[in-house]
């Protein structure tokens, strides 16, 4: 170890250490395939060489590059041979970068990954005569690494440099244009976070606008559009369209004054207000393009002004286009965050402000769709406000902004195209379906192309209505699953209009369950054959303007009628759009009676962080990532009816693996409720259906999110965790756990599998020709037998849609793990005919 000796400040175990650090970079950064026909075989060559002088020295005596032989080779050659060194260096440093990333300990002693960095650089500073395809080829170098290793061991600066120099040469825009293009936008994530690199973005925006000013950022292709048009006016019609850009773009709060608000009603009306709806519209529908980049800030204020100015008009179709925009802006972009947070936050406020059904609809959808924990409170608060201007509460505006979409019937809406006709029609709890009827009553699912042709933008205004319907019916299915815990009832006349025979909510009211109180006291029924009817199928007399409507709830009915209200839904084939006959009710415990504040019923599980954040936004939980750089958080659901709000308390699995400094893995501790104070309460006075409700969510967090469901974990999460995987997958069933095994129960004996299935305790048992298999019902984990060995098996729910355990007929949709162990009984039960060579593999292995 010659060069560790000369290593005097290092003990002999960290010599050692980085010496064998420093040898990997060194074989990783001189081992570089290329195909002996590369266009720059020469110049590798060459830099292999080099690589081999340098790495001969002794690390404390290392020369810098340019004094090897080779070294002195490149700098003392004529510039037209330097420039090809130039890009095999460069392609050798991107290498480095995207294929051969070492270990930080080796990083800073001068590895060969840097070597390669450092001669491009001085090649690239030393002013060689570079033309418009060196340029390219720069690009495209740089281009090919990826946009995560844009940092390392590249000389960025000088490259950029060098490429926006070539704009504005004969024929060079058009050609570099492109790679610019994507090399800006590779760079604003990082610039973003690191001020000194937002240069190389001017340097790029620069050459890319070659001179060009305007009122907006040009580079965002919706603002370039909103300049061209403008620019594209006569002067007398570009004056006032002038004046009122300017007006909006100069909106400096959330929220517009009576002053600018009453200037902008003049100023739109001196451009005409249709003609600006039109403009104001197709601008915001021209924000989808460039969504994956955060807006500038010019461009931001003048698309708030834009929400604001249409807020002004009040229209249907505005505020559409203004919830349009607040998804457009509260787009997540990675590393980054929101597009533009403070155009969705002022969209968001300008819906609140209008008047009219239409805005709280599109409140509703960005409630369901936007997972911001700050852009929820405004939505929270808009409701509140609009709600209270009717003398009405939340859940009721919510309810009477409901969206039909013009439709003639529940759940159709019709348009006639040159003697076709356009059916939408809702064909389950979110998916629509559209087809288009011939004259002869034929038909097909696309649109006919002589009908695009020559109704091409109405046939793109119902393709945008069937996209609108299937998110309002998300955002309307999340609100009816939440709406027992608003206690409030509905008068049966307004029921039946906002709920039964409501053109969107029809086809998922008719599948539940609600309860009449009347003078007879209260009844559950259901719909069926066009009447309401009991659990025996007698219709519900004497329903009428004196009942009131509620949905029905388990935690208030007795267990005979819980299981007489399955097996109707079993008897007709009736599936719900979310579990209620079935659904899982937590009632207190006598440890939580113990624990008094707290419960620990959940506690002791590791969930993978990132499925626990996505599976609470979607319950309506709200909850931030933690990390090495986040403050501790806790997944929080507001109960406001009962003023209350729960919270479930997770922390970072030490020594568990981060990625970017968030953890991977959360452990759970407590459930608490807090009361507005901020303070515990005891759980005892906690309302039994909040408390069930709450509880079921942590269940359903913990049945998803776990690693115990990860077939492919094993042993390959935390240290320490692994006794908790087995306990988890092979482990006692949950609430969640034992509804899905008496769904099974009563299922099993329809299936063309059941012959060679039957359930035990926490198991499904399928009898293959192979071997026997016990799915475990909580996790979908497998054991085989005989000798209980783990059978890795990861479902791919997608490609299996159209299968036979697909079709099978459920009570409740939404159960993931259910599909899982369905699929894999099909799978296993005809183990003889699987291809999969890894199952295979498993199966055929000896016991």
């Amino acid at each position: 170890m010659a060069e560790v000796n000369d290593w005097q400040t290092y003990s002999t175990d960290q010599a050692e250490r980085l010496q064998a650090a420093l040898d990997e970079a060194q074989r990783a950064a001189a081992v570089f395939a290329y195909p002996p026909d590369h266009p720059l075989a020469a110049e590798h060559a060459l830099l292999d060489e080099l690589v081999r002088e340098w790495r001969a020295v002794p690390f404390a005596r290392k020369p810098e590059w340019y004094e090897t032989a080779a070294g002195r080779r490149i700098v003392q050659a004529p510039p037209a041979e330097r420039i090809p060194v130039m890009h095999a260096a460069l392609e050798r440093s991107v290498w480095a970068a995207r294929d051969g990333a070492t270990a930080p300990a080796a990083s800073h002693l001068g590895s060969p990954n840097y070597l390669m960095g450092w001669i491009s650089d001085y090649l690239l500073h030393a002013g060689l005569p570079l033309d418009t395809a060196d340029r390219r080829r720069m690009t495209e170098t740089l281009l090919s690494m990826g946009e995560r290793y844009l940092l390392w061991n590249v000389p960025l600066d000088n490259a950029v440099a060098r490429i926006a120099e070539g704009f504005g040469e004969p024929g060079a825009d058009e050609v570099l244009r492109p790679g610019a293009l994507r090399l800006r936008k590779w760079l604003v994530p990082i610039a973003y976070h690191e001020l000194e690199r937002r240069t190389l973005i001017q340097v790029l925006e620069a050459a890319l606008l070659r001179g060009r000013t305007s009122f907006v950022d040009l580079l965002e292709p919706w603002a370039a559009r909103v300049a061209d048009e403008v620019e594209a006016m006569e002067e007398a019609e570009r004056a006032p369209w002038m004046a009122l850009l300017t007006h909006l773009q100069a909106l400096s709060s959330a929220r517009p004054s009576a002053k600018w608000a009453k200037a902008c009603r003049a100023r739109v009306a001196a451009v005409g207000a249709d003609a600006f709806r039109a403009r104001a519209h197709a601008w915001i529908a021209a924000m989808r393009e460039g969504a994956d980049e955060p807006m500038a800030e010019r461009n931001a204020d003048l698309a708030r002004g834009l929400a604001w100015s249409l807020a002004e008009l009040g229209g249907d179709g505005d505020a559409r286009a203004v919830g349009d925009l607040a998804l457009l802006c509260a787009t997540k972009i990675p590393s980054v965050g929101q597009r533009s947070a403070k155009v969705a936050n002022a969209c968001i406020g300008a819906l609140g402000e209008m008047a009219g059904d239409a805005a709280m609809a599109q409140v509703t959808r960005l409630r369901v769709r936007v997972k911001y924990a700050q852009t929820q409170l405004l939505i929270e608060r808009a409701l509140q406000a609009a709600a209270a201007r009717r003398g009405i509460s939340p859940g009721e505006l919510e309810e009477l902004a409901a969206p039909g979409f013009g439709m003639d019937e529940p759940g159709v809406l019709r348009e006639e195209m040159d003697g076709w006709t356009a059916e939408v029609r809702v064909a389950g709890t979110t998916a629509v379906e559209t087809s288009w009827i011939a004259p002869d009553g034929r038909r097909q699912k696309s649109a006919p192309a002589p009908l695009a042709e020559s109704q091409g933008d109405a046939v793109k205004q119902l393709r945008k209505t069937a996209k609108e319907m299937e998110g309002a019916l998300a955002a309307q299915r999340a609100r009816l699953e939440a709406l027992p815990m608003e206690g409030r009832a509905t008068p049966y006349p307004a029921w039946r209009e906002r709920y039964l025979d409501h053109p969107l909510l029809a086809e998922m009211s008719r599948r539940l369950l609600w309860r009449f109180e009347g003078g007879d006291g209260p009844r559950t029924g259901a719909w069926l054959g066009g009447a309401l009817v009991d659990a025996d199928d007698r219709p519900l007399e004497g329903l009428g303007d004196a009942t009131r409507v509620r949905p029905w709830h388990p935690i208030d009915a007795a267990l005979d009628e819980i299981a007489a209200w399955r097996a109707w839904l079993e008897r007709h084939s009736v599936t719900q759009p979310f579990k209620q006959a079935h659904r899982e009710v937590y009632r207190l415990t006598d440890a939580e009676r113990d624990t008094r504040i707290y419960s620990n019923r959940f506690a002791a599980h590791v969930l993978r962080q990132h499925q626990l954040a996505a599976v609470a936004h979607g319950r309506g939980w709200h909850y931030q990532l933690q990390g090495s750089y986040n403050r501790w958080s806790a997944p929080t659901l507001r109960l406001p009816s009962v003023g209350l709000r729960a919270e479930l308390w997770v922390s970072p699995v030490e020594e568990a693996e981060r990625f970017y400094g968030v953890a991977t893995y959360v452990a759970t501790d407590q459930v608490r409720f807090l009361d507005a104070a901020e303070l515990p309460v005891p759980l005892e006075t906690v309302p039994p259906l909040a408390f069930s409700e709450a509880m079921r969510d942590v269940d359903l967090f913990v049945a998803v999110a776990s690693v115990g469901t990860d077939p492919t974990w094993v042993d390959g999460g935390p240290i320490g965790v692994g006794g908790y995987w087995t306990e988890f997958a092979f482990g006692e069933l949950s609430a969640t756990a034992r509804t899905r095994r008496e769904v099974l129960e009563r299922l099993l004996p329809r299936l063309r599998i059941a012959a060679a299935c039957s359930l035990d305790d926490r198991f499904l048992v399928v009898r293959g020709t192979l071997r026997t298999y016990r799915i475990h019902l909580g996790s979908g984990n497998v054991l085989m037998e005989p000798g209980s060995e783990y059978l890795c098996i990861v479902p791919d729910l997608r490609a299996n849609a159209g299968r036979q355990w697909n079709q099978v007929q459920l009570p409740f949709e939404g159960d993931t793990i259910l599909s899982v162990v369905l699929s894999k009984a099909f799978l296993l039960a005809a183990d003889g005919r699987i291809t999969d060579p890894t199952i295979v593999r498993q199966l055929r292995r000896s016991p």
